[in-house]
């Protein structure tokens, strides 16, 4: 029986320190036998505001997909056909199912352990970002497909590959387009690699009969008050669909009064770079319009959340936006619609009593401990908060059981589903892009969209949450929480 040692063959890692134009930080770094895989470091100081476990990940990923690389070099890519088609996928395999033998054989002699799915998924999506990064960005790589693949040095190997497995559609992350020319062929791939195995069924949603239990007794405090920051924000994710992240970006002024639907709040989430925001510039009197990035940077000394590092750090998934151009945002469309109501008038309440007054910084939610008065909220204190809450309502806080904060998201998704609405809404609603080009231009519009799920609503209200005989469910929560 072979030693078994799960520590890299081929490479190592090291941490360094780095001063690029904006910071000094540690950055990881990969030796081989070659010395420094400058590839990798490069793509770190390009991304330098994402988090370590960002960087750790992406370390661990291409470390691995290099030792792949070193153990399968006395194979002729060039003339062994089948064996390139299958680089790649085999290659997941062997991190899905490991490449120990039941025996504990390796003849690799990687020594790999085997990984959930959902890790392989996501360790598959970072090496793929870093592998489009650097193909993008090389120069000159047409010439390594004249020269013979085991005469390439270990970055031409990569181009090569990345190259390849996009000409052959092999690549299990270009899925979407071999469905469009043949729909069988990554369901094909999937039966050989036993790769990407649909993770739907398994997916847990809040229990919607617990969701107001959760937000005016878990929230509660005391005898007669409640947490009106994280119960909005446990709203936007349970009725808005938004991911945990994205009310980290809000503004104060991205909640208003629907000017179609009084009464109701309209949320707009803005690109936290990108997004379009008018700005008094007192120092010239002029009104002048900025992105966020410049905006933040101009006024408060401050960078995007999703740029930053640390707890401050709050990610930004590439989300469809409802407006683009210039105003770069998505807007949260309630469901059901007394949702919007209710945020309203929740907002309203948390701006004039709440949200302290003259802050240096635009966001809407703030901390109030004392420590960090006024500061932005961070992830993990609404995360501490809502496990608290979870726990109060007498609930096992637990990914599993469908009651961590991602949970909301799904159950609003699952709402959907349930009350029959189109793909397309529920497309548009959860703000997913969509994955066919011709398909854009059958999406209905913003008012479509409000128009349908407000008759849905009424539905979903008599199914889920309300009780027929209790037509006044909005009227009285309203009356009972804010009096």
């Amino acid at each position: 029986m072979n030693k078994q040692n799960n520590s890299p063959k081929f490479h190592t890692v090291v941490t360094i320190n780095v001063r690029t134009e904006f910071i000094t930080r540690n950055f990881k770094v990969i030796f081989t036998n070659n010395g420094i895989f400058y590839p990798l470091l490069d793509y770190f100081i390009n991304n330098q505001f994402k988090s370590i476990s960002w960087q750790n990940n992406a370390t661990y990923i291409v470390g691995l997909f290099i030792d792949y690389i070193f153990v399968n070099k006395n194979f002729d890519l060039n003339n062994d056909r089948n064996r390139k088609i299958y680089f790649m996928p085999n290659f997941i395999k062997l991190l899905q199912n490991g490449s120990i033998t039941n025996e504990g054989e390796d003849s690799l002699e990687l020594f790999w352990f085997p990984k959930k799915i959902s890790r392989v998924n996501s360790l598959i999506n970072v090496l793929y970002s870093f592998l489009d990064w650097y193909y993008k960005k090389s120069r000159n790589k047409d010439s390594i497909f004249v020269k013979d693949y085991n005469d390439l040095s270990m970055n031409e190997k990569i181009l090569y590959l990345r190259h390849w497995n996009n000409k052959r559609q092999t690549s299990l992350l270009s899925h979407i387009k071999t469905l469009d020319k043949n729909p069988s062929a990554i369901y094909e791939i999937n039966k050989k690699v036993n790769f990407f195995k649909s993770e739907i069924y398994d997916i847990k949603y809040f229990d919607n009969s617990k969701i107001i239990d959760l937000l005016f007794t878990g929230f509660k405090r005391g005898s007669d008050s409640y947490d009106i920051r994280n119960i909005m924000i446990t709203i936007l994710m349970h009725f808005g669909g938004t991911r945990l992240s994205e009310p980290f970006h809000l503004f104060v002024n991205d909640v208003m009064e629907d000017p179609n639907n009084p009464g109701c709040a309209l949320v707009k989430l803005y690109h936290p770079e990108d997004g379009y925001i008018t700005y008094f510039d007192k120092y010239t009197n002029k009104t002048v319009e900025l992105t966020r990035k410049e905006y933040l940077q101009k006024k408060y000394n401050l960078t995007p959340r999703n740029l930053q590092t640390g707890t401050n750090h709050a990610g930004w998934k590439d989300l469809a936006l409802d407006k683009t151009g210039k105003f770069n945002y998505a807007i949260v469309y309630w469901f059901p619609t007394w949702a919007g109501k209710l945020f309203w008038d929740l907002y309203k309440k948390y701006i004039m009593e709440i949200r302290p007054k003259n802050l240096y910084n635009p966001y809407l939610f703030v901390s109030t401990h004392h420590k960090s008065f006024g500061l932005p909220y961070t992830i993990n204190a609404f995360r501490d908060s809502h496990k608290n809450a979870i726990k109060k309502i007498k609930l096992h806080y637990k990914k599993e059981f469908g009651t961590t904060p991602h949970s909301h998201r799904h159950a609003y998704g699952q709402n959907l589903h349930n009350s029959g609405l189109s793909k397309n809404i529920i497309q548009k609603a959860l703000h997913h892009k969509s994955p066919f080009s011709q398909m854009v231009y059958t999406l209905p519009s913003v008012e479509k969209i409000n128009q349908v799920l407000n008759e849905a609503s009424n539905n979903i209200n008599e199914q889920i949450f309300i009780e027929k005989n209790n037509e006044n469910f909005f009227e009285n929560l309203k009356e009972k929480f804010l009096r």
